[in-house]
């Protein structure tokens, strides 16, 4: 019997013999999203980014036409350090979120800087969007994306 997504990919996360390597992609900039897909969904860009039900349509929709073996969210790594005080554009339908003004001039400012809550900003939208996809209990791995701290600083500064 041939595994499912989700019991491939935790086989060949624990070390264990699989039918072939799971491909995968967590979410961030990572997980371009193809206009096409977009569009046949419903679910477009800048809409996706901040509505849960929108977000995790467009993941399983990714999913559904061949694009990853997971679901994966959010699209961008803007998340945390908009929460943090960056100011975000939240581009359109072929452009990501980026950062448009960064809250710190230097390195030494951050005690600046907002702390990270999760019931702040986007955050919300990606748990109900994590959420939503889990329960489907499709056998589809759902991956959350985080942003590394190092990527953060950069973004802040």
């Amino acid at each position: 019997m041939k595994p499912d997504p989700k019991e491939r990919l935790l086989a060949a996360a624990s070390g264990a013999a699989t039918d072939r390597p799971p491909c995968i992609c967590p979410g961030g900039m990572m997980n371009m999203m193809f206009r096409d897909i977009m569009e046949k969904s419903g679910c477009p860009w800048p809409a996706a980014h901040s509505d849960p039900r929108l977000m995790a349509g467009l993941s399983a929709a990714l999913y559904a036409n061949g694009g990853f073996e997971n679901y994966g969210v959010p699209y961008c790594m803007t998340v945390e350090a908009e929460v943090m005080g960056a100011q975000v554009d939240m581009g359109d339908l072929i452009c990501e979120p980026h950062v448009v003004f960064s809250p710190l001039a230097e390195c030494g400012d951050w005690p600046q800087l907002k702390p990270l809550d999760i019931n702040k900003g986007r955050i919300p939208c990606v748990l109900q969007a994590i959420r939503l996809l889990h329960q489907r209990n499709d056998g589809v791995p759902v991956i959350g994306n985080i942003t590394g701290p190092v990527s953060v600083a950069g973004t802040l500064v």
